[in-house]
């Protein structure tokens, strides 16, 4: 499979939030399946989600989320991102690749799915923040030692989520314990930090965007 061909298959190429170390991937906010309801209710971390706002609103932003969420099915898709994040990650020169920095899990299977495109790339840490609970307690087989998830908090500035699984970490918003993210500190960029990224940190607490 070539580049251009992996492309067409996920629908679009990867997303490079401007304060990540390295690539990530995202769908349409609004497709949230847990996340779209919670931001209708204020006082969760949804009800002023950064991704229905900004940069996101852009039409080619738009089209290229659409395109991918179209694309979630198609049976080369776990070969697509696996060369994709490969081929991107090497040529800049990164190991750090995140899962959803807009939209969520859409089901187990596709939960599945990724976690082989982990296996199929080592030599990457792979995070992935989730409102999509059930789902990773649905998925029975063993999680990778280079993927991170972070079940995420439903109400701003309560404490982790109850986690029933091993090797599943957390994240909170606006809570006073846990890991402290400073990106706000360092112009809105991770800059050396990797926390997310490691399975050694139970939870990682980040400001309301």
């Amino acid at each position: 499979m070539k580049i251009k061909e992996a492309i067409a298959e996920i629908g679009c190429d990867l997303s490079k939030p401007s304060k990540m170390p390295g690539y990530g991937y995202s769908l349409p906010a609004h497709a949230c399946l847990t996340g779209s309801k919670l931001a209708q209710i204020p006082g969760t971390p949804c009800h002023k989600c950064y991704a229905m706002r900004g940069n996101y609103l852009y039409p080619s932003v738009r089209s290229g989320l659409t395109k991918r969420l179209e694309a979630i099915e198609n049976l080369r898709w776990v070969e697509a991102m696996t060369l994709l994040i490969e081929s991107r990650c090497r040529n800049r020169g990164v190991k750090y690749f995140r899962w959803f920095d807009s939209g969520d899990l859409q089901s187990t299977d596709m939960l599945s799915r990724i976690i082989a495109v982990c296996k199929r790339t080592p030599d990457i840490d792979h995070w992935l923040p989730t409102q999509e609970r059930a789902f990773v307690r649905q998925f029975n087989d063993d999680i990778p030692s280079n993927l991170c998830i972070r079940i995420s908090t439903t109400k701003v500035g309560s404490p982790p989520a109850a986690n029933r699984r091993l090797n599943v970490q957390t994240s909170t918003i606006d809570y006073k314990k846990g890991f402290q993210c400073r990106a706000k500190d360092r112009g809105n960029s991770c800059g050396p930090c990797r926390a997310c990224w490691q399975r050694t940190i139970p939870n990682v607490n980040y400001p309301q965007h």
